[in-house]
C-alpha cells in the first residue's frame, strides 16, 4: 500500500484545516533549578497534587488495563495511538492527554483505539518496569488484524522517549522477524526526548531499531527572544540530522506560551500553556490548549515523502 493511501486511510486530510489559536502570553512561576544543563530531570515531570490526578480519572472513560503502566481504549479504525508520557507522568495524566488529542482531531481518530503510557520510574527508564511486550503483541495484532490498512502512531514525550527507544528496539533490531506486521506501519514522533544511553542498546535508537519506522519526526520547541529552549534541544537536533532522510525536525515556537524556564517549553509540547506541575500540564490540557503542531508537522512530512 502507497504511502498516501495510507494518510487517506487515516483521515489526516482533517488535520490541515486550521491552525491553534494565538495563545495570550503569561509568565510562569515553574521550580528552580529545573534546566537540563545543571542536573538532567532536576524537577520530575509528576510532581502534582492528587487533585490533579483525580481531575484526569473524571475526564476518561472505558480504559481497561493493558500490562503495568499501560491503558488501553479499544477503537474500531485501522488507527492506534501510542502515548508516553514524560518521568513519572502518571497513567490518568496521559490518559486526560490522549482524550483531548482525540477531541481535538477527530477526523483522523475517529474511533482509534488509544494506549496510555505512563511515565518511567526512573529518569532513565534503567528499571525497564513497564509493559513494553505486551504492548508490541498487542501492536503486532492489530497491524495483522488490519492488514495494509493499519497505522501507529508513537508519540513519546520527554523521558518517554526511552520507553519507546526500548520497544523499537525489541520489534525490529532484536527480534525483527516476530514483528514484520509492524513494518513500515510506524510513525514515531519525538517530543523533546531525553537522549539515548550509550551503555544500553535498547534505550538508543540506531539503525536497527527505526528500520521498521515509516517516518520520524524529532520536535523541539524554542523561545528565541527570550532565549529559551525545550530540555533536549541539541539532541533533537542531532537526532534528526543522524537519522536523515527517515526524519525532520519540527522546531515549535514558544513564544506565546509566556515561559520563563526551558522547562515550560519542554511542557509547551503537550500543552500551549504549561502549568507549574508536569502532571498538570498534561491532566488538564484541552482542544484549546492542546499543542498538535508537531502532528500537523508529521502529517506534511508524510505526505512530502510520497511526492515524487
Amino acid at each position: 500500500m502507497s504511502l498516501s493511501r495510507w494518510l487517506a486511510l487515516a483521515g489526516v486530510s482533517a488535520l490541515m484545516c486550521c491552525k491553534p489559536s494565538q495563545i495570550t502570553a503569561r509568565l510562569h512561576t515553574i521550580d528552580a533549578n529545573t534546566s537540563r544543563e545543571d542536573v538532567p530531570h532536576a524537577v520530575p515531570l509528576d510532581v502534582v497534587g492528587r487533585a490533579d490526578a483525580q481531575r484526569a480519572v473524571r475526564r476518561v472513560s472505558s480504559w481497561t488495563a493493558l500490562a503495568r503502566g499501560m491503558s488501553v481504549r479499544e477503537g474500531e479504525s485501522p488507527t492506534v495511538l501510542v502515548l508516553m508520557g514524560g518521568w513519572r507522568i502518571t497513567d490518568a495524566s496521559v490518559r486526560a492527554w490522549a482524550e483531548a488529542v482525540v477531541r481535538a482531531r477527530p477526523g483522523m481518530l475517529n474511533d482509534a483505539t488509544l494506549v496510555a503510557v505512563e511515565g518511567p520510574l526512573d529518569v532513565d527508564f534503567r528499571s525497564k518496569e513497564l509493559g513494553v511486550d505486551v504492548l508490541l503483541a498487542r501492536l503486532v495484532s492489530h497491524a495483522e488484524r488490519h492488514g495494509p490498512a493499519a497505522k501507529v502512531w508513537v508519540v513519546a514525550h520527554s523521558s518517554g522517549a526511552h520507553v519507546a527507544a526500548t520497544m523499537f528496539d525489541r520489534a525490529f533490531r532484536q527480534r525483527p522477524s516476530q514483528h514484520r506486521a509492524l513494518d513500515g506501519r510506524v510513525v514515531y514522533v519525538d517530543l523533546d526526548g531525553d537522549p539515548s544511553v550509550p551503555s544500553d542498546p535498547e534505550r538508543s535508537l540506531s539503525a536497527g531499531s527505526v528500520s521498521g519506522l515509516a517516518r520520524i519526526v524529532f520536535a523541539m520547541g524554542e523561545d528565541r527572544e527570550r532565549g529559551l529552549t525545550g530540555l533536549s534541544a541539541a539532541w533533537m537536533r542531532a537526532s534528526a540530522v543522524r537519522h536523515a532522510p527517515q526524519s525532520e525536525l519540527y522546531v515549535h515556537d514558544a513564544s506565546a506560551s509566556g515561559c520563563t524556564t526551558n522547562l515550560c517549553v519542554h511542557l509547551s509540547l503537550v500543552n500551549l500553556q504549561p502549568l507549574p506541575r508536569g502532571n498538570a500540564s498534561y491532566a488538564e490540557v484541552s482542544e484549546r490548549t492542546i499543542n498538535l503542531r508537531w502532528l500537523d508537522a508529521a502529517v506534511r512530512s508524510l505526505e512530502e515523502q510520497t511526492r515524487p
